[in-house]
């Protein structure tokens, strides 16, 4: 199994999708100037909240960025997309 960056579009967007993905998570800012994302299932938004919170997260300056993957599809163009996501193969 390996593992790889790949950078976003409406295409990775899709296959992480059909993977069982909904969201992709950051720990980067939006200014910086690469931005890693991370694919995660988050079933129950508030839940997942509530766990960064147990992690040490602190609103609203120390969460991580969300970009959900289905809101990305419908509503970003592929030039409004940035970042790689990290994959394991």
């Amino acid at each position: 199994m390996g593992t790889q960056f790949k950078k976003v579009t409406h295409g990775l967007l899709n296959e992480l999708k059909q993977q069982g993905y909904n969201a992709l998570i950051s720990n980067n800012e939006l200014s910086d100037p690469q931005i890693y994302w991370y694919p995660e299932e988050v079933d129950n938004v508030h839940q997942y909240i509530i766990e960064l919170i147990n992690r040490g997260y602190r609103a609203p300056l120390n969460q991580p960025m969300i970009m959900w993957i289905q809101d990305a599809i419908e509503n970003l163009s592929e030039y409004e997309l940035s970042g790689i996501v990290f994959i394991t193969e």
